[in-house]
């Protein structure tokens, strides 16, 4: 990570605009913010967040890097070639972390943000400001790591990741209370068009429970 803020400051690229005017996401951003935490706390990134989180939280199949005890359940990332897949090797981008490199199983990642939401990790100020919920946040796109927006006034909080031979989802519709989490090592377009249908089973299931709960309210007691 180092190594990228070398560069930075080696090259001095230009600001495309104004700190604070617009936004643009970036990755290489994430990579800075990894580095600023290693200098903090003195450890690596890899290990800051093992300490700090994936330990306490129990987070099992959460893995920072690939090591000869978890490559194995650890995928390989395919890219669609014809008919067939051809396996992406890895990147040396991959040596620097904290816009990727890490890896963890859709259980270990609905629990770190089922976690997350309810306040668990960080506070809710900053749960605020991450989901665009503070007074003061005027981007109503980005929210400090989550993509925001609005279909029929229903607030959407989410994030899609692409990267060697990897397509992931995380979907948080906070008026249903429901999280959608799509994985596939195979970069497959069809991700998003899965990932939209799912979400929208999932609220006609949440739909018919409610509709069926108020039904159950309204019937008139049986006393005997």
């Amino acid at each position: 990570n180092l190594e990228v803020v070398d560069l930075i400051n080696t090259y001095e690229p230009r600001l495309n605009f104004p700190s604070g005017r617009y936004f643009s996401y970036s990755n290489t951003g994430y990579v800075v913010l990894g580095a600023v935490v290693e200098q903090i706390s003195q450890l690596t990134l890899g290990n800051y967040l093992k300490e700090e989180f994936l330990l306490p939280l129990c987070l099992d199949e959460t893995f920072v890097k690939k090591t000869e005890l978890n490559k194995t359940n650890i995928l390989n990332g395919y890219q669609p070639y014809r008919r067939s897949f051809i396996e992406l090797p890895a990147g040396f981008h991959n040596n620097a972390i904290g816009d990727k490199g890490v890896y963890a199983s859709p259980q270990d990642l609905f629990s770190w943000f089922r976690d997350l939401k309810n306040g668990k990790i960080l506070s809710k100020e900053s749960v605020d400001m991450m989901f665009g919920r503070n007074e003061n946040g005027k981007n109503q796109r980005y929210g400090m790591g989550f993509r925001l927006e609005k279909k029929n006034n229903d607030p959407v909080i989410f994030h899609n990741g692409l990267w060697d031979g990897f397509r992931n989802g995380l979907e948080y519709h906070p008026n249903q209370d429901l999280i959608i989490i799509v994985m596939t090592h195979t970069q497959n377009k069809q991700k998003h068009y899965f990932q939209k249908y799912l979400v929208r089973k999932a609220k006609d299931l949440v739909e018919t429970a409610e509709k069926r709960l108020e039904l159950e309210k309204g019937e008139p007691e049986l006393i005997f």
